[in-house]
């Protein structure tokens, strides 16, 4: 099975709806990918911030660094300790 089909199953979710969300992934001590985000809200070395709709996905940690950003993708280098969606 595809990871996706898995994580609906696992989920309990339509694979369309997963589809339509942003994706998140961690990597301990070496960074995050950010994908379906609509824009950079705010930057520092220990908080990045991105909008996604009317929600705020905030990644902390320390030594952050946004090494590549487009329009909907960023990648993000350093530490990262924390992923949190505010409302």
């Amino acid at each position: 099975m595809a990871f996706f089909e898995n994580l609906c199953d696992g989920l309990k979710t339509a694979i369309d709806e997963l589809k339509s969300k942003p994706q998140i992934s961690m990597f301990v001590d070496k960074g995050v990918c950010v994908e379906g985000h609509g824009g950079i809200l705010g930057l520092s070395d220990t908080e990045i911030e991105f909008k996604y709709k009317s929600e705020t996905i905030c990644v902390c940690g320390r030594n952050l660094e946004l090494k590549e950003l487009t329009e909907t993708d960023a990648y993000i280098t350093g530490k990262p300790v924390s992923i949190s969606i505010r409302v």
